[in-house]
């Protein structure tokens, strides 16, 4: 069953357009989920992760969504999920956090969900999840482009009135 998703704005800045999006039955966008459950986590090494996320958020918001600030191939092939942070060393025995995301353009970000893992990311089904949403909704904005209902312009995702983008 495909659900309906919104596209909303999380940083608007004259470098980069920074998005998220809000399945039609959630009270909150998949972002704010992200940092409601992982602001105050306990574990220091997550929480040092989840520091280096919300820092490499703002650099990001300052010079763009280039592709060697993040960790590519996050997902399946041909598709643009990647995740935050890059510049983590890795770690025995331990999770680290990975925050998902899809890049349009140098210019655009859509920011989705994450979570902790321990070695490859499809070992954490919720993970596997997160990094579908954001493929799908990458196939479903291309699908939205090539019918004319959906431009990126510049570091802004522009929808035609009435579009419902399902996933």
């Amino acid at each position: 069953m495909k659900k309906v998703v919104e596209i909303k704005d999380v940083i608007i800045t004259d470098a980069v357009g920074i998005y998220t999006f809000q399945f039609e039955d959630s009270l909150r966008t998949e972002f704010d989920d992200f940092m409601l459950r992982y602001r105050d986590i306990e574990d220091k090494l997550v929480r040092d992760d989840f520091n280096r996320i919300v820092a490499m958020i703002t650099k990001i918001s300052k010079t763009g969504a280039y592709e060697r600030l993040f960790r590519t191939n996050e997902g399946r092939m041909n598709d643009n999920v990647v995740a935050i942070p890059l510049d983590i060393l890795p770690r025995r025995n331990h999770d680290t956090l990975r925050l998902y995301c899809v890049r349009l353009s140098d210019r655009i970000l859509i920011i989705g969900n994450g979570g902790t893992k321990r070695g490859r990311y499809n070992d954490n089904p919720q993970i596997v999840k997160y990094t579908e949403d954001l493929a799908n909704i990458e196939r479903a904005i291309n699908y939205y482009i090539r019918q004319n209902k959906i431009s990126l312009e510049y570091n802004k995702i522009v929808i035609d009135e009435g579009i419902s983008i399902k996933i």
